[in-house]
């Protein structure tokens, strides 16, 4: 138990150790943007006081990484639209071509009641 103890104690005071050198590193970052030099150092400041935070909290870094997962497609996605509306406008294509081909049925002939009688006729017995 006392190890245990000693570990954690040993942890906490690295973690603070490195929030005081983030900390430090920050307020030179602050300086390097006051004295604007042109030389954009405080990047360098604000990348290695990041860094420590980072070590100093492995479980942050894991938890941003998690938590906002960074969607890449952008635009249109043309996988649901082919396979949705493509064989949608297939069969409709097929049905239309159908209908135009004649294949449903003769839609030329102008039907009236006596060609309909002598076709729906049935056929005598003898």
């Amino acid at each position: 138990m006392e190890s245990y103890r000693a570990q954690r104690k040993a942890k906490y005071e690295s973690i603070a150790h490195s929030l005081e050198s983030a900390s430090l590193l920050y307020k030179k970052a602050a300086e390097s943007l006051e004295i604007d030099d042109g030389n954009n150092d405080y990047y360098s400041y604000i990348k290695e006081a990041n860094e420590l935070i980072d070590q100093s909290f492995p479980e942050r870094k894991n938890y941003l990484k998690s938590k906002h997962p960074v969607n890449k497609s952008q635009g249109v996605d043309w996988q649901v639209i082919s396979k949705i509306i493509l064989p949608i406008a297939f069969v409709l294509f097929l049905l239309v071509y159908l209908v135009l081909s004649g294949t449903t049925g003769d839609m030329t002939k102008s039907w009236n009641m006596e060609d309909v009688k002598k076709n729906t006729a049935y056929p005598k017995s003898d």
